[in-house]
């Protein structure tokens, strides 16, 4: 797989993990500001972030299965 893909998928990946983090921090400790909406949000990007890091890979070596079939001939 090749990295420099993914750096903008690992950014994005941290940037979530980052803001729920401190929104879970706002509700638990902070003035209450933040809702469960705001954690959730979060979440569901990191879990798009992993999914889109996994459909990249399938795609990938859909193309090298797609690649190997053609070179046969």
């Amino acid at each position: 797989m090749r990295w420099f893909f993914q750096i903008p998928i690992i950014i994005s990946f941290g940037v979530a993990t980052i803001i729920t983090l401190s929104y879970l921090y706002e509700m638990t400790f902070g003035y209450g500001r933040a809702s469960w909406f705001n954690v959730l949000t979060g979440v569901g990007f990191m879990v798009a972030c992993v999914a889109f890091h996994y459909l990249y890979k399938f795609i990938e070596k859909l193309g090298e299965k797609i690649e190997g079939k053609n070179n046969k001939r």
